[in-house]
């Protein structure tokens, strides 16, 4: 119990975020996005293929960068398919030796940028023993101390009971606790099938914010959203399932691709719900290179790109000249 008038120490941890704080995103996305700090559950919103999971990858680097322990939960992708993307983006290459594009933001007028691309040769990831355990050297001193875990669970086969028996098997058996747990994805937890789906759905939601809670942590999970957001940007009412789920979020962070974007490298992000504070209402161009494992390589609030995310003006001229995708 905590006395609200005479506790002072509580009152001061209170409005102490710093012993929270767990990590943040690189450059402008702290700006936007803020701390991930214990006690949060966070989301990514995006329509199916629009980089979820890359995103989710993203963000496990950030936190083993601040020296945090880390588990990958993955429920849809294989084990050695999970390895390959973390190990490309830890090392910058693609699976095999190639050209690759990668974009930047040169600046263009003041305080307005563009993106333009650079043509580099990539090698491709070492496949014998000896380079690879040079990588995980140099991997190792980048990371500093923190662990790194994956689960590898089949759809529909764990329950929420089950991951928090996994937790506890981490814990006892092999001293692992992790300080940022990874979920891909929230949905795919098997809930009472004598309960109807929408409620199983919010059931899911609702305990693992309170595993966020009750064992100090912050998790991470995506969402997909509804058909509404298959030709336009995603919102609060593109929520597949259950608009409950905003309630159970501490934020909830949207991944918006259009085909220009995917043709210019570019995803576009934007925080649609959070439950402390306004928020920062901005829109984040964040350029990517998914051939060498790179969700973010750099990334601008939209206004300051001179960047039609339409692309209305491109798709003509390229039809015109008869070279329309």
């Amino acid at each position: 119990d905590v006395d609200i008038i005479e506790d002072t120490d509580a009152i001061i941890k209170a409005f102490n975020e710093e012993k929270d704080s767990l990590f943040c995103f690189p450059g402008e996305m702290r700006d936007i996005f803020g701390f991930c700090n214990r006690g949060d559950f966070i989301s990514f919103l995006a329509f199916t293929k629009r980089g979820k999971t890359w995103a989710l990858l993203f963000s496990m680097e950030c936190a083993l960068t601040y020296g945090n322990n880390v588990l990958f939960i993955s429920m849809e992708m294989t084990r050695e398919q999970v390895l390959r993307r973390i190990w490309q983006s830890f090392t910058g290459r693609p699976k095999k030796s190639m050209d690759v594009r990668i974009p930047y933001f040169e600046e263009v007028d003041d305080g307005y940028f563009e993106i333009q691309y650079s043509l580099e040769h990539r090698e491709g990831f070492p496949l014998d023993r000896n380079g690879i355990e040079r990588e995980q050297k140099r991997i190792k001193k980048y990371l500093r101390e923190g662990k790194a875990k994956l689960l590898n669970l089949p759809a529909n086969s764990c329950s929420v009971e089950d991951l928090e028996a996994h937790f506890d098997i981490l814990e006892y058996y092999y001293s692992f606790i992790p300080d940022v747990i990874f979920i891909d994805y929230a949905d795919l937890i098997v809930v009472d099938k004598n309960m109807e789906y929408r409620h199983q759905i919010d059931y899911v939601w609702k305990n693992l914010r309170r595993l966020a809670l009750e064992r100090n942590i912050c998790i991470f999970t995506v969402s997909q959203s509804n058909r509404g957001s298959i030709n336009s940007d995603v919102s609060e009412e593109n929520v597949a399932e259950d608009i409950r789920k905003l309630a159970h979020v501490t934020r909830m962070i949207g991944i918006n691709q259009s085909r220009v974007d995917r043709r210019n490298s570019v995803f576009r992000m934007e925080v649609l719900s959070e439950r402390e504070g306004e928020g920062v209402n901005k829109e984040l161009l964040c350029l990517s290179c998914l051939d060498i494992g790179k969700f973010y390589i750099d990334a601008l609030p939209i206004d300051k790109v001179l960047y039609d995310k339409k692309g209305e003006a491109k798709e003509k001229r390229d039809k015109k000249n008869g070279s329309f995708l």
